[in-house]
């Protein structure tokens, strides 16, 4: 569970009654979210649905999204970063995806500076999560920030989540040019210490992916822009 006693600055950028989808936005340290925020009132979904920035310096960004998902109030909730931009159709096909189906985590699709298409990293630009199950299994852990948290998150709802975990490619977002993210040793570490099997198969499942772990400890990023959680087939 997660601790309840969170406090954080929660901007509600539109509020809703009984939302059926709740978007959150960290932006921790604060910058300018506005952009995300008006695409946001214009998607192209009729139902009510409510957005939330985490603009609290004072909170690492696992601790911003966990304060996030206490305040939510929609049982179906998504993440995107604030500099990041959803296609029109974002929340009716998040919303078609989990009504439809007994999803508890769905990864969706991300292109522009960083392409992403499925690969069981749970990259948060683009996350949508049952709301009751993310705080049951412990939402975002802050030993993990900066590096990790979303895959390490995603597979601890993949094995203690009660429901399936899944892949949108109708989920789309776009990723400005340079992700934030740097290569942070001892989280890669931490997680393949707590999830050899899931890294095995995920993050050494090739010698391509082989090859990008090691390029990425070396913090060669230029060319991993585009493949940030390397490439697996489908």
């Amino acid at each position: 569970m997660i601790d309840q006693n969170y406090r954080a600055n929660i901007e509600y950028c539109q509020m809703a009654p009984d939302p059926l989808v709740s978007v959150i936005i960290p932006s921790v340290p604060e910058s300018s979210h506005r952009s995300v925020v008006d695409m946001l009132s214009e998607q192209d979904f009729e139902e009510s649905y409510e957005v939330l920035v985490v603009n609290d310096s004072s909170l690492g960004v696992s601790d911003a999204r966990n304060a996030g998902l206490l305040a939510a109030n929609a049982d179906t909730v998504a993440f995107i970063d604030d500099d990041c931009e959803p296609e029109s159709n974002w929340l009716s096909s998040i919303y078609s995806e989990m009504k439809d189906n007994e999803f508890v985590c769905i990864e969706g699709k991300v292109v522009g500076g960083l392409s992403y298409t499925g690969k069981r990293g749970y990259p948060t630009c683009n996350l949508t999560v049952d709301r009751e199950t993310a705080i049951d299994v412990g939402g975002f852990r802050s030993e993990f920030d900066g590096w990790r948290e979303d895959t390490e998150f995603g597979w601890r709802m993949e094995r203690d989540g009660d429901g399936k975990c899944g892949y949108n490619p109708n989920q789309v977002v776009a990723h400005p040019s340079r992700p934030r993210a740097n290569y942070i040793d001892k989280n890669e570490q931490l997680l393949k210490n707590e999830y050899p099997d899931n890294y095995n198969e995920v993050m050494n499942n090739t010698i391509k992916d082989r090859l990008f772990r090691a390029l990425q400890k070396r913090g060669i990023t230029n060319w991993l822009n585009h493949h940030r959680w390397g490439e697996k087939s489908q």
